[in-house]
């Protein structure tokens, strides 16, 4: 559990998915730029929230970006966000329809309640979009 500072920000960690987006997007022929598109909208969107709540947002979306391979490098990416979790005190997550899909998601979810790590869910509307 990470120890908190009187007077220091709390770093949350935004949850949002990946894979699945990538994959609904390729079985309705879109492209994977189109993908990558709303994939980084969802983690803005987390982000700029928890930016608003004078809180400093960790993405691993937005951090990894062009630094792993999604399909190749699975367990160094599911390795590095749990540490980037673990340093954090919340846990933000983006709610998507693609949520109930993410394995990297529940597990997120998993280290966050094992930690003790609060989970905010953060509801988004069709007007954000």
């Amino acid at each position: 559990m990470a120890l908190k500072i009187i007077g220091e920000k709390d770093k949350v960690y935004i949850a949002s998915p990946y894979r699945p987006v990538l994959e609904d997007y390729k079985q309705r022929g879109l492209s994977e730029q189109e993908a990558l598109s709303e994939i980084e909208y969802f983690a803005r969107i987390g982000c700029a929230t928890v930016k608003s709540w004078g809180s400093i947002p960790v993405s691993p979306i937005l951090t990894f970006s062009g630094v792993y391979e999604e399909y190749d490098e699975r367990e160094e990416i599911e390795e590095a966000c749990a540490i980037l979790l673990k340093c954090c005190q919340i846990l933000c997550l983006v709610d998507t329809p693609y949520n109930q899909y993410s394995r990297g998601i529940k597990k997120e979810l998993e280290i966050a309640e094992q930690n003790k790590i609060p989970v905010i869910v953060l509801k988004t509307t069709k007007e954000q979009r």
